[in-house]
């Protein structure tokens, strides 16, 4: 029921933005967008794991790698048809309510539940916020919460990066195509650690402390591409394995976790290209920033699971 009131808010923000002509029409649209977006990937994703419990991490990347593939995808299309000559952007929202018109009613009337009555009826009887009782959980969502931070910052930043150093425009665009590019194959490795996930995040996050120095010391825009690449395969699984050990850590309440852990991760999407980049204004010093934030992921990932931290 949350997966379909949140699709429905996507469609009508989108058709807000498709028929609208007046400012205040368009952000209530994009708003409506935004309010859909979080509860879709959230509840999803909690419904992947009650649907596969032994192998959430599985279906976790899966879902990612189709989301990374959909961030390298759709803006391309968007611009080729907007670039057309004859393309308007109202009606690449239309199209996009169109696809989630149908989409929706496939999932309607898709078959699932592998969740008994009685699991549901114990997950609606506790309190969402509930989770954050956990010590063990709130690691996890602190971790997820300084993990996007260095997501973020590469994602909205590294083209400025590469065209401040010098580059073209081609190399700034290659660059983040790149990044999403090798986050789908950490993803994809991603796939075959399930039980793993601790190793996981042991592993990735070193690399982008990596792609950072390489990043800055690179001499050549070439090898700045790189820097790139392994930023993104750095990233790659560590998101999806953070949801996966915060739902274990409440394995009755799968849903609650992951609402509660993606309300972590949009702050972090949120707070840190702003502080980290717009505020500190100086791309050196906010690659900088991104090693920091993975090392202290790293760090974190070896804390004990009873490790006391405040509420």
């Amino acid at each position: 029921r949350v997966v379909v009131g949140s699709v429905s808010l996507i469609i009508i923000g989108s058709l807000l933005l498709a028929v609208s002509r007046w400012q205040a029409l368009t952000i209530v649209g994009l708003v409506l967008i935004g309010m859909g977006f979080g509860p879709t990937e959230a509840m999803g994703s909690a419904m992947l794991s009650d649907e596969n419990p032994r192998k959430a991490t599985k279906w976790m990347n899966i879902s990612q790698i189709f989301f990374c593939i959909g961030a390298i995808m759709a803006p391309v299309a968007a611009v080729w048809y907007y670039t057309s000559g004859s393309g308007k952007y109202q009606n690449l929202f239309f199209m996009s309510a169109i696809i989630f018109i149908v989409l929706l009613i496939y999932f309607v009337f898709t078959k699932y539940g592998n969740t008994s009555q009685k699991e549901v009826e114990i997950k609606q009887s506790l309190h969402p916020l509930g989770v954050l009782k956990s010590s063990e959980f709130r690691l996890y969502a602190i971790m997820l919460f300084l993990y996007l931070g260095y997501e973020s910052i590469a994602t909205t930043y590294i083209k400025a990066f590469f065209l401040e150093t010098g580059s073209t425009e081609t190399y700034g665009a290659t660059a983040i195509s790149l990044f999403w590019l090798s986050m789908v194959v950490g993803r994809f490795i991603g796939i075959f650690m399930s039980g793993k996930e601790k190793s996981g995040i042991h592993f990735f996050p070193p690399i982008v402390l990596a792609a950072v120095v390489v990043l800055l010391f690179a001499g050549n825009p070439e090898i700045r591409l790189l820097g790139a690449m392994l930023f993104g395969f750095g990233c790659g699984p560590v998101w999806p394995m953070l949801f996966v050990l915060a739902a274990k850590v409440f394995p009755d309440k799968s849903g609650s976790a992951y609402a509660v852990m993606m309300v972590f991760s949009t702050a972090g999407y949120m707070i840190f290209p702003f502080f980290m980049g717009s505020l500190v204004n100086n791309l050196n010093f906010t690659f900088i920033g991104c090693g920091i934030l993975s090392l202290i992921v790293f760090i974190l990932s070896f804390l004990p699971k009873k490790f006391e931290l405040p509420v």
